[in-house]
C-alpha cells in the first residue's frame, strides 16, 4: 500500500511539475504576445496619425481604429480619433472619442480643446466655453502661454457666436488682470 501511495505521490508530483513548466510556457508567450500587440497597435497610431496630418483622414482612421482594436485605453489615441472624425465632420463621433480621452486622462488640456473646437463645430456655444475654459486652466497651470491665447481666442469666437455679437465682456472675465 505505501509504494502505491509512493507512485501516486509521484504521478501527482510529475503533473503538477509539467503543469508549472507550461502555465510558465505559456506565460512567457502571452506577455510576448502582449508587447508584439502593444508595438502593433503603436505602430497603426503612428500610421493613422501620418495620415491625419496629410488630411487623409478615411484611411487614417481605419488605422487608428485598427490601434483602438488592440488599446482601446490609450487616451491619446482617442483624441487622434477624435480629430479624426472632426476633419470628417463627424462631430458627434468625435465628441463621443474626446470625452472617452478626458475619461481615461482627465486631465488632458488637448482633448479639452478638441471638445470645445467640436461643440462650437455644432454651435453649441455654451458646452464650447466650458471646454474652454477647463483647457485654459490647465494651460496657466503649466504656463504655456500659447496655448493660453488659443482658448481665450477660442473662447472669444464662442461667445461671439453665441451673442451673434462679440460678448467683450465675458471674454474680458476669462482674461486675469
Amino acid at each position: 500500500m505505501l509504494g502505491n501511495m509512493r507512485k501516486n505521490m509521484k504521478k501527482i508530483l510529475l503533473v503538477a511539475a509539467g503543469a508549472l513548466l507550461i502555465g510558465g510556457w505559456l506565460l512567457s508567450c502571452t506577455s510576448k504576445n502582449l508587447e508584439e500587440q502593444k508595438e502593433r497597435a503603436e505602430a497603426s497610431r503612428n500610421l493613422g496619425e501620418a495620415y491625419l496630418r496629410e488630411g487623409k483622414y478615411s484611411v487614417a482612421l481605419k488605422a487608428l481604429l485598427k490601434a483602438e482594436a488592440m488599446t482601446p485605453d490609450d487616451y491619446f489615441l482617442q483624441n487622434d480619433i477624435g480629430l479624426t472624425y472632426y476633419g470628417k465632420r463627424k462631430y458627434d463621433r468625435a465628441i463621443r472619442h474626446f470625452k472617452r480621452a478626458l475619461d481615461l486622462k482627465s486631465d488632458y488640456a488637448p482633448a479639452m480643446n478638441n471638445l470645445g473646437n467640436a461643440y462650437m463645430a455644432q454651435k453649441r456655444w455654451d458646452s464650447a466655453i466650458e471646454y474652454y475654459e477647463k483647457s485654459l486652466q490647465l494651460a496657466r497651470q503649466i504656463e504655456d502661454k500659447s496655448f493660453v491665447s488659443e482658448n481665450l481666442q477660442m473662447m472669444g469666437f464662442a461667445c461671439f457666436g453665441m451673442a451673434g455679437i462679440a460678448d467683450y465682456a465675458q471674454a474680458l472675465d476669462a482674461f486675469p488682470q
